[in-house]
């Protein structure tokens, strides 16, 4: 797409006129409506050039300025009516992606639960789960529950719509990919032991993809993310108001050993 006609001509010739001598009693010109003009053109030149903004202040920044100027110099209709059908596939792609987020707690509840239920209902005991009110029967339904609610294909789509968005913090596509992958060896009518074991793998890997979402590489909450999907869970707030040396991955605290978590995040983010 060429982007060398989007270049907002009213606002490089405001920038380049001086400033009308202030009079005492009537209205000056005041700088933040240019630079506030600067910033939608940038971020529409970023949806334009296929890069989400991660926060929605901006993202709407964008789509007010890209409606306001369709079919002038600034871009085409079609170039805006591809911008906007861009953010609105992003935005509801955010949607479906807090849905996952909010109910991290309930798929983890699913994985200890199938994990409780492997040493009755796994193994040979797989031949018995179309039997009702069996431990074979409960385990074969929370293993397709897992397999098809836990793989966060909305999140992977949110990368792909905005690879360098910040809502999503240090995840990357591969990651997704090795979670979506890491279901594959849920067999039931594996040993109990080998089933145990994968299960864990899965919820480390869950927990891991949702740390990284909402914790930076400092270990302080990552404001984009709480911005983008509310709070962080319940799990995850208590985890990182541990004392450092209480917290297994070490991202309770900055501000050394035995302090506690940053408070970020607590309150819910309104979408």
């Amino acid at each position: 797409m060429a982007q060398s006609g989007f270049v907002p001509q009213q606002a490089a010739a405001a920038a380049a006129t001086p400033a009308a001598p202030s009079v005492a009693g009537a209205p000056t010109q005041s700088a933040p409506a240019a630079s506030g003009q600067d910033r939608a053109v940038g971020l529409a030149r970023q949806v334009l050039a296929g890069q989400i903004p991660g926060s929605r202040e901006d993202r709407e920044a964008a789509q007010k300025f890209i409606s306001q100027n369709a079919g002038s110099s600034f871009l085409s209709f079609e170039e805006a009516a591809a911008a906007n059908d861009r953010l609105g596939e992003y935005n509801g792609t955010l949607a479906r992606a807090s849905a996952e987020i909010d109910s991290s707690q309930l798929e983890i509840d699913k994985i200890d639960r199938a994990i409780e239920l492997a040493p009755t209902g796994g193994g040979y005991r797989a031949a018995f789960a179309t039997i009702f009110e069996t431990d074979a029967r409960e385990l074969a339904e929370q293993l397709k529950s897992i397999k098809a609610s836990i793989a966060f294909s909305a999140l992977q789509k949110m990368r792909e719509l905005s690879p360098t968005g910040g809502a999503l913090g240090n995840v990357s596509n591969q990651e997704l990919l090795l979670l979506q992958n890491s279901l594959l060896p849920l067999d039931q009518g594996a040993d109990d032991e080998v089933l145990i074991e994968n299960l864990k793998g899965v919820k480390d890997l869950y927990q891991d993809v949702i740390r990284k979402i909402y914790v930076t590489n400092d270990g302080e909450y990552n404001q984009e993310a709480i911005d983008a999907f509310g709070e962080a869970p319940p799990w995850l707030r208590k985890e990182m108001n541990k004392p450092r040396d209480e917290t297994e991955f070490g991202v309770g605290s900055n501000s050394g050993s035995g302090g506690t978590g940053p408070l970020l995040g607590v309150e819910p983010v309104s979408q």
